[in-house]
Formats: C-alpha cells, sequence, structure tokens
C-alpha cells in the first residue's frame, strides 16, 4: 500500500530515516557549483545592489509572496532560466513514488525542461517564513522535493536545490544518497552578487546537461 505524505511533512532526520539519505560536509557538485565562474556585468551588479539596498529595511517583515515578488524573482529573472530547452515554473505540483511513500506538494519554483509543464527537472528553490508555516525544517522540505525530483529522472545526476530563510539563501545538492548544504549567503550584502553567480552558473550546469 502506498503512504502518501506531503512534502511540508519532511525533516532531514526523517528523510535519512526513511530513505537513506546522508548529510557530508563535502561535495564536490555543490563545491564546483558555487565556485563556477561566470561574468556579472556591470549593468547586472548595479541591478542587484539596487535591489539589496532598496530592500533591506523591508525584506524581514514581508511575507512569502511579497519576498517571492519583491526579491527571489528579480534575482531569478535576471539570470533568465527561460530558453528553448528548458524553463523556471512556478507553484508547480510534482510527485513521485520511493520506497512506497508517495511525496507530494507545490514546488515554490522549479527549473526543468518543458513548455507548458515542468517535464524532466534538474532545479527547484523553497521560500520559507516561519511565521506563515509550521514546518520547523524547510530543508528537509526542499530535500523532500529534490528526491522526488531524483526519483522522477532517474538517471543518477546530482540535483540542485535553494532554500530561502528572510535575507539567508542555502544551496543545496543531492548527489545519489548523499546531501550538502552551503553556509547561508546573506542576500541584503555584497554576497547577493555570490548569489547571482552560483545561480547564472546553474545555468551553465543545465545547458551542459540537456546540450546547448
Amino acid at each position: 500500500m502506498i503512504k502518501e505524505s506531503n512534502f511540508t511533512q519532511w525533516t532531514k532526520q526523517k528523510l535519512e530515516h526513511a530513505f537513506g539519505i546522508q548529510r557530508v560536509s563535502e561535495n564536490n557538485e555543490l563545491t564546483n557549483w558555487l565556485n563556477g565562474t561566470v561574468e556579472i556585468t556591470k549593468s547586472e551588479k548595479e541591478t542587484l545592489m539596487t535591489l539589496a539596498k532598496r530592500s533591506a529595511p523591508y525584506l524581514e517583515d514581508w511575507n512569502e509572496i511579497e519576498l517571492i515578488t519583491k526579491f527571489i524573482a528579480p534575482v531569478t529573472n535576471l539570470v533568465d532560466f527561460d530558453t528553448d530547452k528548458f524553463k523556471l515554473f512556478a507553484g508547480r505540483k510534482i510527485s513521485a513514488t520511493l520506497n512506497g511513500t508517495k511525496l507530494n506538494g507545490i514546488v515554490d519554483a522549479i527549473v526543468a525542461t518543458g513548455t507548458q509543464d515542468p517535464e524532466k527537472p534538474f532545479f527547484c528553490l523553497h521560500e520559507y517564513k516561519r511565521s506563515a508555516r509550521a514546518i520547523a525544517d524547510p530543508a528537509g522540505q526542499l530535500l523532500s522535493e529534490m528526491l522526488a525530483i531524483q526519483t522522477l529522472n532517474n538517471d543518477n545526476q546530482p540535483v540542485y536545490g535553494v532554500y530561502v530563510l528572510a535575507s539567508n539563501w542555502f544551496f543545496v545538492v543531492l548527489d545519489k544518497k548523499k546531501y550538502a548544504i552551503s553556509p547561508f549567503y546573506n542576500a541584503l550584502s555584497e554576497q547577493i552578487l555570490d548569489i547571482f553567480k552560483s545561480l547564472k552558473y546553474l545555468k551553465v550546469i543545465i545547458e551542459k546537461r540537456v546540450g546547448k
């Protein structure tokens, strides 16, 4: 009998017990992602620093929708994940069955092949506001989404993810049964350039995966 569960129910510990995944302190895929070399133009830098400066007085008070539309979306739009071969989808449902458990729910943002609906996903982003949701482990929710993606793809390739806690961004890689989480990047500081650089390099990674 298949047991259904929503992404919001999961913590890292529950996922480790249920699916045998293990956290590691170092991961080559995560290191390569965060250290990837891409150019940030003068215009991009100015746009990002202006966004950080203007958002600083208000970001901590924004609700989920405000944080997504006023801050996260401008950053991802500047990356421009929409290509002929893959796109960024928002608020889409995904589901997959693993070890007799159906993982399902709505993903805040997902980069995947497909035109109208996501087909093969590579990356997902989860935004979390402590005051708005009961879940105590946003990393667990993101990882459950990434496990669903890994199961759907079934290609032994790493899955990439980001979860956002107010101004703090964490980068995550799930590679087979092991996962790694980066230290946080403060998007209201000059680290917004590092965040953007890593997202821009992610686009390069996906382009290589699908064949540019």
